[in-house]
């Protein structure tokens, strides 16, 4: 069975494009739900994160079991290799060092992924080879051997399926029974 770990920028792009709680109400059911089971989790570092505003974001958070969050800091060897790796890597002083930063959660979610064998769950993108200014999440894991996918990856291996409820009749003919 595969077991994920949710980056900040799931829960913040979740939220704030892809899955509104205003039309999304079931997404974040099934969320809170599923963080309930060893194989979706996110750490501490993530929570600090996301509880600096208060939306509805942080509200979820603060709802959440405190199991669904890992202790960061029992990884502090795997941290430091990580970190190691990306100050190894061909990136501009400036952003090894914001990356190191140990306040930031990028390092420490991969530490414990790596660690626990999590699959990272992230929407940030792949970077160009020539990017230097940012560490991105996805060009790390690629670096430690750490599988890396983006919310709609996830939402496809977690199966699910999102329906339009109260489809008036006409518009349900027209739009798919064309012929």
């Amino acid at each position: 069975m595969n077991k994920y770990l949710l980056d900040t920028n799931f829960f913040l792009d979740s939220s704030l494009r892809y899955y509104q709680n205003d039309f999304f109400q079931d997404f974040w059911k099934w969320l809170r739900h599923s963080a309930q089971k060893p194989s979706i989790k996110t750490i501490k570092k993530v929570k600090e994160e996301l509880n600096r505003k208060n939306d509805f974001i942080s509200n979820f958070i603060k709802e959440m079991s405190k199991d669904f969050f890992i202790d960061e800091t029992k990884y502090l060897e795997n941290y430091a290799q990580v970190i190691q790796a990306s100050q190894d890597m061909d990136f501009n002083p400036s952003a090894k060092e914001q990356f190191a930063q140990a306040y930031r959660a990028d390092a420490w979610l991969l530490a414990v992924a790596q660690r626990d064998n999590f699959i990272v769950v992230s929407n940030e993108k792949m970077p160009d080879k020539k990017e230097k200014k940012n560490i991105k999440i996805p060009r790390m894991c690629d670096k430690l051997g750490i599988k890396c996918i983006d919310i709609f990856d996830f939402i496809k291996e977690q199966k699910l399926e999102f329906c339009i409820k109260n489809m008036p009749h006409i518009l349900e003919y027209t739009l798919f029974d064309l012929k």
